[in-house]
């Protein structure tokens, strides 16, 4: 097939016109609806109105049931938030050491007392890794060093 003005060894067209037909584009799928669409968005008269309008008043008795059930709500989150705040977590007793040492597999708490506390914190006095570190930083807080 030679077309003209096309030279050997260029590409050639395998089509003429586009392969997309008006009813497979996207924008020509709808196109026998738009006409429609149109239509349906315009409101009519006194439709807004008769949609947003109630169709009866709440009761007493509903009205009370609202209340009771919001202020229910509303104690009950204050409640929560409430028994949240602060220092969930108290400073370890004298003499005790509480600290969190970075592991291969994630933090592992380091929680002593007494004489335990007191040999751990000899075992980690003149060690420079990461745990010794933060241990160390505890038996000073806690006096044993």
């Amino acid at each position: 097939m030679r077309l003209k003005g096309w030279r050997w060894g260029s590409v050639v067209p395998l089509y003429t016109r586009p392969k997309i037909r008006t009813a497979n584009s996207p924008s020509g799928t709808n196109a026998r609806w738009r006409w429609a669409f149109n239509l349906l968005v315009m409101p009519l008269e006194g439709h807004w109105e008769r949609v947003n309008t109630p169709v009866r008043r709440l009761t007493r008795r509903e009205r009370r049931v609202v209340l009771v059930a919001a202020l229910a709500t509303a104690v009950t989150l204050l409640a929560l938030v409430l028994s949240t705040v602060g220092n969930s977590k108290p400073a370890p007793a004298p003499g005790c050491i509480y600290a969190i040492v970075p592991g291969v597999m994630g933090a592992t708490p380091v929680d002593a007392c007494g004489p335990r506390a007191k040999g751990i914190c000899a075992r980690r006095a003149t060690g420079e890794d990461p745990p010794s570190r933060a241990i160390r930083a505890d038996c000073r807080r806690a006096g044993l060093l």
